[in-house]
């Protein structure tokens, strides 16, 4: 009696204790049944009553709830309860204890440690990062719905016994043991006719990560200082030498003088001279020796520039790409190790995946040192391997990254490649599971859609650059206060010094102008108050400059996306709002709802009036070429699938035209995924199911894809001219034009002044 068919129960008589007796008797009533129950009443004859009749878990044990529905009669018809909900009648369990499973690879873990060991912050020896999830929102639907779970702990997700006996998660799940699976599997094909899926949020990215290091030696280590100089380039030069401290003692001993010899120590520190090419302290007078001594300064000049070639040609060798697919990886001296998880150890033991026989026989087979990371471990042991270099770990990429945060340096994050891992599927987001048919399915499913469910966020403030950008209304304000306090505090000292008041009116005024240039007065006066004054106006000028530099340098040095980043932004922005000429658009501008409707409503009144009448008829509407037409100009913000967008704009943006596009979330970030529906309860539903899954796994759903969606044009351009970079430009030229025109007038001024009083004056 589930909701695949819609059940009418009709009572023979009123007697009060056998519908209850009927029903309990009745096997198949389900928390999601389509049951309605008809029991005349006793003080109308010919009236019903309507009862909706559910059960929250029979299978428990649990009783059998009915909730009035609304009543029946030949003469009324139906007056049914307004706003019935099923669901809001169903979603409290009023603490039912459900049962649950999940997967720890650890021994020992009883059902009572089971929540301690999944809630957890961080990674825990034995669970992935996405068992923690799903216990997450299992959590969210425990807590939503009132009931408790009891857990039973398995080592693995799957197995199978020779006698066909499943093994593992799937094994409890598919014979109907539990209630609710806390942790995301992959559904496979396999998989489909055997289990129920609520929920998709968790994207399995499994790969290979290892860190790079520039090819100046023969290993790739982390210490680049002296990996120029490898074991045998250190033995011959010590070799060296000492055979050069033996040959200058002999030297001195043939001479057959007693003055040319000295200590052996001598000749060492004469040695250690010519290699740190100082020279030697004591020029010997015989000819041999200075031959010997200029041959070994020479040696070392030679082995310096070995060194120093060797360094610059590993630090811009092209070799530091490394592996870039799974068959070089195996090929390469990287020594693999993996996350001590099941589904390793399966890859391993079964080798059924492409290149796991491989890799099997390559990198796990052969014996490692105790010194060496092991073929299974942690993260947290791995990540120092990883950052010596020499090491590669294949993992969920998630559960590394945030150890390599904590642990590498900027530029070793820089050094670090991924390589798709072993776990290639199209199908690569996990599903929330339940077994096939569970009453709870259409409940779960529905609590995590609201759950899932985006609001826009409505926080920030635009940003607007330009030239006179780091001056804000504050710095204008601040700058006028100092500067008319100053003028005032100059006018005071006049005043108070009578040989001052005879300057002219604006003679301080000039003088501070000058200050501001950074030109300094064209009079010094000799009072010491007077010219603190002036220093503090030269230092705050000064100091306004560097400000305002620094400013600039770091507007155009910032990485910040310019421009609107969220609704609010972009209702306070100065851009022209087009909408694509689709019905769901449409219905943003009547259906004022509750949610976040009710926003977009304003918006579309507020971007009424701003777009030309020429785009189409009803003004803010467009299709998908003439608004990219209008993108191209600038000022406009186009409201789409961007996918219907993309092509248009590869087709008319140039490179640097492509550059300067900004996305935004839309209004529609609750629903990101679309759905291929049927009816509810179609006898067609799991058929379809179950090919569409066989078509994504041999990649005619990509194939359709790739036809259909289009990503985002790349930007090629390199980086943008920043709207202060060209204001910086011109503004220059700006001044000068200013200066040259002005001096022009000036002249011109200057011309007809003299030529009227040669004119006024008698021959």
């Amino acid at each position: 009696m589930n909701n695949t068919v819609s059940w009418l129960l009709l009572s023979r008589n009123t007697t009060a204790d056998l519908l209850p007796r009927v029903l309990w008797n009745t096997a198949g009533i389900q928390m999601n049944s389509d049951l309605v129950a008809a029991i005349e009443t006793t003080d109308h004859r010919g009236v019903f009553n309507l009862f909706d009749i559910y059960s929250k878990g029979r299978h428990l044990c649990k009783d059998i709830f009915q909730t009035l529905l609304g009543t029946w009669s030949a003469d009324v018809g139906f007056r049914l309860t307004p706003n019935y909900s099923p669901y809001k009648i169903r979603q409290n369990f009023n603490f039912l204890q459900l049962r649950g499973v999940t997967v720890i690879d650890r021994e020992n873990v009883t059902s009572g440690k089971v929540d301690q060991l999944l809630g957890e912050p961080g990674l825990t020896k034995g669970i992935v990062a996405f068992v923690k999830y799903h216990y997450a929102l299992l959590v969210v639907l425990r807590d939503f719905h009132n009931f408790t779970i009891k857990f039973r702990p398995t080592r693995g997700w799957a197995g199978r016994l020779r006698s066909g006996y499943r093994l593992g998660l799937l094994g409890v799940v598919q014979r109907h043991e539990t209630d609710v699976a806390a942790t995301g599997i992959i559904m496979r094909l396999s998989r489909q006719p055997e289990l129920d899926s609520i929920h998709y949020s968790w994207a399995f990215e499994t790969g290979f990560i290892y860190k790079i290091t520039p090819d100046i030696g023969s290993k790739s280590e982390g210490n680049g200082f002296v990996a120029p100089f490898s074991l045998p380039v250190w033995v011959a030069l010590l070799l060296s030498l000492a055979l050069s401290v033996l040959v200058l003692q002999y030297l001195a001993r043939l001479s057959a003088d007693e003055r040319n010899t000295r200590a052996t120590m001598a000749y060492v520190l004469d040695v250690m001279a010519c290699v740190a090419q100082q020279g030697v302290p004591n020029v010997s007078r015989l000819v041999p020796t200075r031959v010997a001594v200029i041959v070994l300064l020479v040696a070392n000049l030679v082995l310096y520039n070995y060194y120093t070639s060797t360094v610059v040609s590993g630090l811009l060798s092209s070799q530091m790409i490394g592996p870039e697919t799974i068959a070089q990886v195996i090929d390469s001296p990287l020594l693999l190790s993996l996350t001590d998880t099941g589904y390793h150890r399966i890859l391993l033991r079964e080798q059924t995946l492409p290149y796991s026989t491989r890799m099997h026989e390559r990198k796990a087979l052969p014996p490692r040192s105790p010194n060496d990371l092991p073929l299974f471990t942690d993260v947290e042991h791995a990540v120092p391997y990883l950052r010596r270099g020499g090491h590669v770990l294949h993992c969920e990429l998630t559960e590394v990254y945030p150890a390599i945060a904590n642990q590498f340096t900027a530029n070793e994050i820089c050094e670090l490649r991924t390589v798709e891992g072993l776990y290639r599927y199209d199908i690569r987001v996990m599903a929330f599971v339940l077994p096939k048919h569970s009453m709870y399915s259409e409940l779960f499913k529905i609590t995590l859609g609201f759950i899932f469910r985006l609001t826009p966020e409505l926080n920030g403030a635009t940003r607007e650059t330009s030239y006179l950008s780091p001056f804000t209304d504050t710095t204008w304000y601040s700058v006028a206060s100092v500067l008319a306090l100053v003028l005032g505090v100059l006018q005071c000292i006049a005043i108070f010094h009578a040989e001052l008041s005879s300057l002219a009116r604006n003679h301080y005024l000039i003088d501070t102008i000058g200050l501001i240039a950074q030109q300094g007065t064209a009079q010094s006066s000799a009072y010491i108050s007077l010219r603190i004054v002036l220093y503090a106006v030269l230092i705050m000028a000064f100091l306004l400059y560097n400000y305002y530099t620094a400013s600039i340098v770091g507007e155009l040095l910032s990485c910040s996306n310019q421009g609107p980043a969220t609704i609010d932004q972009l209702l306070n922005a100065p851009l022209a709002v087009m909408f694509a000429n689709d019905s769901y658009n449409r219905a943003l501008a009547v259906d004022n709802g509750t949610g976040g409707l009710m926003q977009h409503y304003i918006l579309y009144e507020q971007q009424h009036a701003r777009v030309p009448d020429a785009m189409t008829s009803d003004r803010i509407y467009a299709d998908v070429r003439t608004a990219v037409q209008l993108l191209k100009l600038g000022g406009y913000a186009f409201h789409c699938e961007l996918t219907e967008a993309f092509r248009a704009i590869a087709s008319h943006f140039d490179a640097h035209e492509i550059c300067e596009l900004r996305t935004m979330k839309g209004l529609y970030t609750e629903l990101p995924l679309m759905s291929f529906v049927v009816p509810q309860g179609s006898m067609y539903a799991e058929q379809f199911k179950i090919t569409l899954t066989r078509a994504t796994e041999i990649g005619l759903i990509k194939r359709l894809l790739k036809t259909y969606s289009s990503d985002q044009p790349t930007c090629l351009g390199g980086p943008l001219v920043h709207p202060v970079v060209l204001a910086g430009v011109t503004a220059p030229f700006t001044i000068l034009a200013a200066g040259f025109v002005s001096s022009f007038v000036i002249f011109l001024l200057e011309k007809i002044i003299y030529s009227m009083k040669t004119m006024s004056q008698p021959y």
